[in-house]
């Protein structure tokens, strides 16, 4: 059976995915759809001792009983800046993040280290750390703020 293929090329930085999405609806009738992929792949193992800026972020995490969850960026990162203008900008995760989490950034350019540590292969990259320093959740691409929020949601849930 044949498909038809096409290629839409966007740039993160102006459009949403779920604006993408409507205009391949609109224009193609179309009705793409994300969904959640079903795949478990495991986590790569970190390599040696926590670099000292997540380690100091682990351990306020501690004193004040919240997780720590990790922002990977770069200045030149067009889906990062996205993000950073949509995701994190929105009122409710902030409120989530600050609540139950030590929340930090890392310019990947500036601490290459700390990429490597974590097997940081594309941008962004985001991760949730437990209370010993284990990864509790990580996804790489562009997240959106409402699953964002349910997966913080779980993991509190889980605590």
């Amino acid at each position: 059976m044949a498909t038809d293929e096409f290629t839409v090329d966007y740039d993160p930085s102006v459009v949403t995915p779920a604006a993408m999405l409507e205009a391949i609806k609109e224009n193609t009738g179309f009705r793409p759809t994300l969904t959640q992929s079903r795949v478990s792949l495991p986590v790569a193992e970190m390599r040696g001792e926590l670099p000292p800026l997540i380690q100091a972020a682990l351990d306020e995490a501690q004193l004040s009983g919240k997780r720590v969850f990790i922002d990977f960026f770069a200045e030149w990162c067009g889906a990062c800046r996205t993000m950073d203008q949509t995701t994190f900008a929105e009122a409710s995760v902030k409120q989530a993040l600050a609540t139950g989490y030590v929340f930090v950034k890392v310019d990947t350019d500036e601490h290459p280290n700390v990429g490597r540590h974590f097997d940081v292969v594309g941008l962004p990259t985001v991760m949730a750390l437990g209370p010993t320093g284990d990864i509790v959740f990580r996804h790489t691409g562009p997240l959106d703020a409402k699953p964002l929020l349910h997966v913080l949601g779980r993991i509190n849930a889980v605590q």
